[in-house]
């Protein structure tokens, strides 16, 4: 969210851009109000290379009303999670359901 520093109202006519950066990688993006979901806040969407686990440096310009301003930081990119590690849950629903219907077939048979 971009506000006014005097008076602190939302400013929803900004220009905002994003540059990323990694060693000799450069990522450049707008970031709009159309990409949030909440309608106050700026984002962009950015699909960064494979293997760009690590730190990242930002560096962020908001243009409104003639002025400028910039600022940047660090970011943490953290590892992609392999396949099966995000797919996990999705194998598991099989052995589990497996599972419930002998555990339900056993105890019927005991009651007979």
């Amino acid at each position: 969210m971009i506000q006014n520093r005097a008076n602190h109202s939302v400013i929803e006519d900004a220009r905002v851009m994003l540059k990323l950066r990694k060693s000799a990688v450069e990522i450049n993006a707008a970031a709009t109000r159309e990409h949030a979901t909440n309608k106050l806040l700026y984002a962009a969407q950015v699909t960064l290379p494979p293997g760009s686990a690590g730190p990242w440096r930002v560096d962020v310009r908001v243009t409104s009303s003639g002025t400028s301003v910039e600022t940047d930081g660090d970011l943490r990119v953290s590892p992609a999670p392999s396949a099966a590690v995000a797919y996990w849950p999705y194998f598991a629903v099989v052995p589990v359901v497996v599972g419930l219907f002998a555990l339900n077939r056993w105890l019927k048979s005991g009651r007979r």
